[in-house]
C-alpha cells in the first residue's frame, strides 16, 4: 500500500481505501461469517436483515468488533498512508449507531478525509460527504448534492476470469456525459489480476475511454448541468459561457434541434476538430445546427456551443420528428407521496410502490408542427398479479389502456397514437383500476412520430 500510495502522489492522483467495515469474515464477533459462527449479515440471514432487532444480544458482541479491528485498522490506515478518501459499503450489516461510531473517530483522527455515503445512512439521510447510486446503474434520477455511480467493466468488482460480459466502451463514455450532465461524478471500477496486471477486455475500454478524453475530456471536466430540458439525441454540460452537446444519435440528415436555449449562440463548432457550425435561431428557444450529413460512428460527438446570456432552465422538452423521443420516468414529474426509485440497472430504471390513485407523474413537451405520434409505454411488475387499467392524459384528454405487468420481464405496449398541435402539452399518466399491491412499474415513455402522418 505504501507503494501505490507514493505512486499515486506522485502523479497527482487522489489515493483511498475501500475498507469493508460491517461485514468481516475473520473476527469471532463480526457480522458477516455465518459458516463458522452464528454470526448475521452473512448469506444465512441469521435474524433477519435488521438482525440487531431480533438479536439485541450480539450487538455487544459487534460493537467488540469494531472496538477490537474495525477501529485500530482504520486508524492504521490513516496514520501510515495519509488516505484522502475512505470508502465504505453495506453499512445495513451493522447498526446505524455503530456505523455512526466508525464515522465520529474517522472525523475526529482527519476530519480532511473524505467519506462516501455508504458508511452511514438510514432511509431518510446518509452521513457521509456525498451520494452513492446504486451499483452499476445505467440510469440516474435526480439527486441532491454531490453524488457519484460505480459502475463496473463487467458484472463483477473484483476481476473474475469467468465473467466475460463486458460493456463497451461506448457505455462508459455516455455514462459520464449522462452523469455531470446531472451534477454527479463516476467512480470507474477495474478489478486487477492477482498479479496486479489488468485483464486486456479491460485495457481495450480503458484505451478508446482515453481516446475519447483526449479530444473531449473538457466537456466533462468541471462542468455542470446546463439547465436546459432533455435532449432526445443526448445529453448538455455547461462550463461558464461553454455549453457542450453531448449527442449521442447524430442525425442522419444533419439536423440537430436544440431545444429551451433561450440564451443567444455566439458560435458553435466540434470540439474534438474545431470545424464551425452553421446555427439559426427557430424560435425563442429552439436552435437549429447544420451537421455534415451521412452516419458518425463516435460513441458521443461533442459539440461546443459558445452562448450570451443566461439560460433560464426548463423542463419541457422538444418532441424530435426524426428520432424517438424517449421520456424517461427518472426524469418525470412526481405528484403524491410514497415513489420509490429502481436502482438504475437495465430494466430496474423503474419508479415503484405506485399504490395510490392520488399518485400520477407526467411530463411537459411542445412540438413546433402538427404531427401524429404514437405513444409506447415500457414497463414490468412487482409480481405477476399487478393487472389493471390506467390513463393516459394528454392536456386533460384521456386514453385508457389495460396492462398486464409481469416480474422480471419488460413490457413494451403501445397505449396511444395522438395529433398534436404546435405548442406546450403536458402528458400525464394515472392509474384507474389495479390487482395487486401497485400499479404497474414504468420505466419510459416513447414518443415518436409516424412517417407520413400529420
Amino acid at each position: 500500500m505504501a507503494e501505490l500510495a507514493r505512486a499515486a502522489r506522485k502523479y497527482g492522483i487522489r489515493f483511498g481505501f475501500y475498507y469493508s467495515h460491517a461485514f468481516d469474515w475473520e473476527h469471532p464477533d463480526a457480522p458477516g461469517n455465518d459458516w463458522e459462527y452464528e454470526n448475521p449479515g452473512g448469506d444465512k440471514l441469521l435474524y433477519g436483515a435488521e438482525w440487531w432487532r431480533e438479536n439485541p444480544a450480539f450487538v455487544e458482541r459487534a460493537r467488540k468488533y469494531v472496538d477490537q479491528k474495525a477501529i485500530p485498522q482504520l486508524a492504521e490506515l490513516i496514520h501510515r498512508y495519509h488516505p484522502d478518501i475512505l470508502w465504505f459499503d453495506t453499512p445495513h450489516k451493522l447498526p446505524l449507531s455503530e456505523n455512526l461510531r466508525i464515522l465520529q473517530f474517522i472525523r475526529e483522527t482527519d476530519p480532511d478525509i473524505i467519506v462516501n455515503g455508504r458508511l452511514a445512512r438510514n432511509e431518510k439521510q446518509q452521513f457521509g460527504d456525498y451520494n452513492s447510486t446504486g451499483d452499476r446503474a445505467a440510469f440516474f434520477f435526480p439527486e441532491k448534492g454531490d453524488w457519484e455511480s460505480i459502475p463496473t467493466t463487467n458484472e463483477s468488482y473484483g476481476y473474475n476470469e469467468n465473467d466475460h460480459s463486458h460493456k463497451p466502451a461506448s457505455h462508459f463514455i455516455r455514462l459520464l456525459a449522462s452523469a455531470t450532465a446531472r451534477g454527479g461524478n463516476i467512480l470507474m471500477n477495474v478489478g486487477p489480476k492477482g498479479n496486479g496486471a489488468i485483464d486486456e477486455p479491460d485495457l481495450n475500454i480503458l484505451r478508446q475511454m482515453a481516446q475519447w478524453m483526449a479530444l473531449n475530456g473538457c466537456s466533462v471536466h468541471e462542468v455542470g448541468p446546463s439547465g436546459l430540458p432533455a435532449q432526445s439525441w443526448g445529453e448538455t454540460t455547461l462550463r461558464g459561457d461553454s455549453l457542450f452537446l453531448h449527442v449521442f444519435q447524430y442525425p442522419a440528415d444533419g439536423k440537430l434541434f436544440l431545444s429551451g436555449m433561450n440564451a443567444s449562440i455566439k458560435e458553435a463548432s466540434f470540439l474534438a476538430s474545431g470545424e464551425k457550425i452553421k446555427t439559426k435561431r427557430i424560435n425563442d428557444s429552439d436552435w437549429l445546427l447544420q451537421l455534415p450529413q451521412g452516419e458518425m460512428k463516435c460513441a458521443d460527438t461533442v459539440i461546443v456551443v459558445r452562448k450570451k446570456g443566461t439560460i433560464i432552465p426548463t423542463d419541457t422538452r422538444l418532441l424530435d420528428e426524426h428520432i424517438p423521443n424517449i421520456l424517461l420516468a427518472f426524469d418525470a414529474r412526481l405528484c403524491g407521496e410514497g415513489w420509490q426509485h429502481g436502482d438504475g440497472k437495465v430494466a430496474r430504471n423503474y419508479l415503484s410502490n405506485w399504490t395510490s390513485e392520488d399518485m400520477k407523474i407526467s411530463w411537459s413537451v411542445k412540438n413546433n408542427k402538427t404531427a401524429r405520434f404514437e405513444m409506447i409505454l415500457e414497463y414490468t411488475g412487482a409480481s405477476d398479479k399487478e393487472n389493471g387499467s390506467m390513463q393516459l392524459l394528454i392536456d386533460g384528454k384521456a386514453c385508457p389502456f389495460d396492462y398486464r405487468a409481469e416480474v422480471g420481464k419488460t413490457t413494451r405496449q403501445t397505449i396511444a397514437t395522438v395529433c398534436l398541435k404546435p405548442g406546450t402539452h403536458l402528458i400525464t399518466l394515472q392509474g384507474d383500476r389495479r390487482e395487486g399491491r401497485e400499479y404497474l412499474r414504468p420505466m419510459s415513455l416513447t414518443i415518436q412520430k409516424i412517417a407520413g402522418r400529420t
